[in-house]
């Protein structure tokens, strides 16, 4: 047998063979590109991904949060920040414990502070001890107008945000306050679909050996390219 029937079975042999091996990856690769190249239409950047299975393969994890249903929307803390619909409104180093409206405004009450917020959803004051505050603050609620009732050390008070004063005449209380919403939210800045994808794309899905993976499928798709044009020309030259 020629050293030229030789290569041909050899080519032929390790053309099928890496052509069936590699298949799935071809598939990943090439769906995954269309799907890149169609991020924008797709919107896969704001879609966030909420599989728990996927999220702890990042090694991120879904935590209880306390967050509040205002009609400015939701409401909740993120480390030390205070988000209103995701978006920074202020900082708050003690959680949150309740809110509830009243005549200046929606108010937000951490351990040591209350937010005052407009119906726009703006910040308009933040009130802290220094102001004459009682804390830690254990439970909010309107009393009426701009007096909230407050737990306070195992004991209600009722402050006026208007005056800044702790009221020492008891009152009748409605005892006001927004809905309490036990969400589940990822640590940091969570994870986004395009993300996943493009780590599919790439291989980075799997870590440092799918990296490598990735580099021998594609040496094995240039390899099935070569080997098939020589294959198709060899065969095409014996028919004429």
């Amino acid at each position: 047998m020629s050293f030229i029937h030789k290569f041909r079975a050899w080519c032929w042999h390790w053309h099928q063979r890496l052509g069936v091996s590699s298949a799935l990856l071809f598939v990943v690769i090439a769906v995954t590109g269309i799907m890149l190249n169609h991020t924008s239409a797709l919107q896969l950047a704001k879609h966030q991904v909420n599989q728990t299975w996927l999220l702890e393969w990042y090694g991120l994890a879904k935590q209880q949060q306390t967050s509040f249903e205002m009609p400015a929307g939701l409401i909740r803390q993120q480390k030390q920040q205070v988000l209103l619909n995701n978006q920074f409104l202020a900082s708050c180093d003690a959680p949150l414990v309740s809110a509830a409206p009243t005549v200046l405004g929606d108010v937000v009450a951490c351990r040591d502070s209350l937010l005052v917020i407009g119906p726009d959803g703006q910040l308009l004051d933040v009130i802290t001890a220094d102001f004459g505050l009682p804390f830690p603050i254990e439970k909010m609620q309107q009393c009426q107008g701009n007096v909230l009732s407050m737990m306070v050390d195992n004991k209600t008070l009722l402050f006026d945000i208007e005056s800044l004063s702790v009221l020492e005449n008891a009152q009748p209380c409605s005892d006001v306050q927004y809905p309490l919403v036990e969400t589940l939210m990822v640590e940091g800045d969570g994870l986004d679909w395009q993300k996943v994808i493009q780590d599919l794309h790439s291989g980075r899905f799997f870590g440092t050996l799918g990296v490598w993976l990735y580099d021998l499928a594609t040496l094995a798709l240039l390899f099935l390219s070569l080997s098939g044009f020589w294959l198709w020309y060899n065969r095409r030259g014996r028919r004429k």
